[in-house]
């Protein structure tokens, strides 16, 4: 399933756009938190949102993708992590994106 350019392919998500080739997350880290204040917050999703390639429809659309890889990959997922990590998202690009 193609989310922007997202692919969420059998064994992960899948950068598929411009800048950034090769850009892939396999299942098992997609849910790896972060270190310190971000340590209950999920890491890739907070990595991406720093990068200087992705705007912020890349990074909605890698939320989407996030949330259906869960699901299609049956992972552990915590919904308070995810809101904080979400915040967080918001609070970097509205720091740091222009588009």
């Amino acid at each position: 399933m193609r989310i922007g350019n997202w692919k969420v392919a059998e064994d992960g998500i899948e950068w598929v756009g411009q800048f950034a080739d090769n850009y892939y997350i396999e299942p098992h880290r997609m849910i790896e938190k972060g270190s310190g204040k971000r340590s209950d917050m999920y890491d890739w999703l907070l990595k991406l949102t720093e990068k200087y390639w992705t705007t912020k429809k890349d990074i909605l659309d890698v939320d989407a993708a996030f949330t259906y890889a869960v699901i299609r990959f049956n992972l552990k997922f915590d919904p308070n992590t995810f809101a904080k990590t979400l915040h967080e998202q918001s609070r970097i690009m509205e720091c740091t994106m222009r588009h």
